[in-house]
């Protein structure tokens, strides 16, 4: 045997390949804007929500995804379903804003979406230009106090 006889092996490609998409069902339909964590979108998504005053984190807050060095309170990313645990205003209609919730995070996957309400709290003071306080809706700008107990 020569060395003329051994084959040389593949040259590398220039260009790295890109990620192949993961099967839908899997989890990873969230992971589809690479720059964000899915669980980070996913809190992003619920927070715009109307009605949604704050993301809980369940009673003794276990209910979270863990990242390397963090973690996102108030989301579950399961392999099967996506979990979402919430405080919401006390003025809004809880099946409106869970249909919401689940409206926002279906244009991210197909998984099964869990929506918990953990707290409703009453919508908090808003001061307006004359300096009078009304009652006003409450946004994640502006969210009312959680009850510690």
């Amino acid at each position: 045997m020569t060395p003329s006889d051994i084959p040389s092996p593949p040259a590398a490609p220039a260009v790295p390949a890109p990620i192949p998409p993961v099967p839908a069902g899997r989890g990873a339909p969230l992971a589809a804007a690479l720059e964000e964590e899915p669980a980070d979108r996913v809190l992003r998504l619920v927070r715009d929500v109307p009605g949604v005053v704050d993301i809980s984190p369940g009673p003794f807050g276990e209910v979270a995804t863990y990242l390397p060095g963090r973690r996102v309170p108030g989301v579950r990313l399961r392999e099967d379903r996506v979990e979402v645990h919430l405080v919401l205003s006390m003025d809004t209609a809880v099946p409106e804003v869970v249909a919401l919730v689940r409206e926002a995070l279906r244009t991210e996957t197909s998984l099964r979406i869990d929506v918990h309400i953990d707290d409703v709290v009453p919508i908090p003071p808003v001061a307006d230009a004359a300096g009078a306080t009304t009652r006003g809706p409450a946004t994640p700008a502006d969210p009312a106090p959680t009850s510690t107990t």
